[in-house]
C-alpha cells in the first residue's frame, strides 16, 4: 500500500546521459565532415555558451 519502493538511482546517471549525448554530437559532427579537432571546438564552444548563459551553473 502507499507508494511502491523506488529503485535505487545511480548517482552518476545524469552524467552518463550527458556524456552519451556529447559523444553522439561528436560522432555526428565527424560524420558530417568536421575534423575531430573541429568537432571538439564546436562542442566546447556550445558548452561554454551554455554555462555562460546560465550564470556559471551548468544546466
Amino acid at each position: 500500500m502507499g507508494n511502491p519502493a523506488r529503485p535505487p538511482v545511480e548517482p552518476s546517471a545524469d552524467l552518463r546521459q550527458f556524456a552519451s549525448g556529447v559523444r553522439q554530437m561528436f560522432v555526428a559532427l565527424v560524420n558530417e565532415g568536421f575534423t575531430e579537432r573541429q568537432a571538439l571546438a564546436v562542442i566546447g564552444t556550445a558548452l561554454a555558451a551554455t554555462i555562460n548563459s546560465s550564470g556559471g551553473e551548468p544546466s
